[in-house]
Parts: structure tokens; sequence; C-alpha cells
């Protein structure tokens, strides 16, 4: 019977179109459709330890003694915990000067002989009216000195010094994108399915009215 097929194809679009419906409504009662990521980004920072000239500008260097630079104390610095950790500055003097930045046991041998600079984490040999950069990447924490030593007889003369301690972190930043499937398909997949689902059950309706009630058999017989 042609109503009987229909009625078929009807019921099973229904049962079709119900699945979608049923898995992805919890996705549209709790609709979010955005996936979170996390975006980290390398920052550095620097922090200036000193900055300036040595001795109220004007020093005297006798040639082979030594000045030390800020304090004979050293700063202590905490490199370890910090990552890809640097001294960085530059040295400038009117006169010829080795500038040398020492650890300090390399301190204390240079006070033992003579202002000699020994083993050195970084040795700069600055020329009169010169400027030298430097960089120099330092990972123990511990007491550091910061040292120039003349190399010519050399009265009024000045040094300029400037250094920096810099090191990078990280900055872990979220960062919302729309998702395609979180976005589209539940939305789809529920709306789609209800109106397939609701057609097949009018259509259902209609050939249950149409069809003819069945013959009842005579009585007694």
């Amino acid at each position: 019977m042609a109503w009987l097929e229909a009625a078929r194809k009807y019921l099973i679009s229904a049962i079709l179109a119900a699945v979608p419906i049923i898995i992805f409504v919890p996705s549209i009662i709790d609709y979010y459709p955005y996936e979170i990521s996390l975006s980290t980004t390398q920052v550095e920072k620097s922090n200036t330890l000193w900055g300036g000239y040595l001795n109220n500008s004007v020093i005297f260097l006798p040639p082979n003694s030594a000045k030390v630079l800020p304090s004979i104390e050293g700063d202590f610095l905490q490199p370890a915990s910090k990552r890809n950790y640097q001294l960085v500055g530059d040295a400038f003097s009117n006169a010829s000067v080795t500038f040398a930045i020492l650890g300090n046991d390399g301190f204390q041998e240079f006070l033992r002989n003579s202002s000699a600079v020994v083993e050195p984490l970084l040795r700069r040999d600055v020329a009169a009216g010169q400027t030298e950069s430097f960089s120099v990447p330092v990972s123990d924490d511990g007491l550091y000195f910061y040292v120039f030593v003349s190399r010519e007889l050399a009265q009024n003369a000045m040094v300029r010094f400037n250094l920096n301690e810099t090191w990078t972190y990280d900055v872990v930043t979220p960062e919302l994108r729309f998702s395609f499937f979180k976005g589209l398909v539940p939305p789809v997949a529920v709306f789609g399915g209800a109106i397939v689902l609701a057609v097949s059950l009018v259509k259902l309706r209609k050939i249950a009215s149409e069809t003819p009630e069945p013959e009842q058999p005579p009585a007694g017989t």
C-alpha cells in the first residue's frame, strides 16, 4: 500500500532527525562557540645596577693602580633563578684603562696580586676617548665586582660606567578562537533535525488522518 510506504519513510525520517537532537542538545544548553588556547611570549626585564661617573666625575689613576666600582663590597646578584641572565652595559674613559667584571674569587686574587686581573668574567681594554659596550652571561648567585685599572699616567681621568642586569620570563596569555565545530555543528544539527522531525510528524499525522478505517466484519460471521 502506498500510504504504508509513505508512513514508513516519514517514521524513519523522524527517528533519524531525533538522533542529532538528542546528541547535540546538551551542547546547545552550554553553548560556547570558542576554544581557549594559551599563547606564551618571552619578555625581557631590565634593572639598573649602576650608572654614572666614578668618584664625582674626576679621579686620579696612577699607572698600574686600580679603581674599584662602585664599592669594595661589590653587588650581590641572584641570576640562578632567572632565565638568560646577563650583565649589559658600557664603559667610557678619557684615559686608557682596563675594565673587568670579577667574581668573588677573582676579586680576592685581584687584591692579593697587586691589582692583576685574573680569570675575569669579562675584560675590556678601553682606549682613551672610546666607549666599550659589553654583554656577559652570569649563572651563579654571589658577589660581583667591577674594576678599572689604568694603563697610563693620567691626571683628571674620567670614567663613565653604566650597568644593567637583564633576564627573560614567559608571559602566558589566553586567546579565544571561534570553533567551527562548537559554533556551527550543534545549532545546525539541532535546528535542522527539529525541522525534519516536525515535517515528518506532520506528514505522519496527515497520513493517519487520511487512512480509511479498516472494515469491521459483519456480526455473527
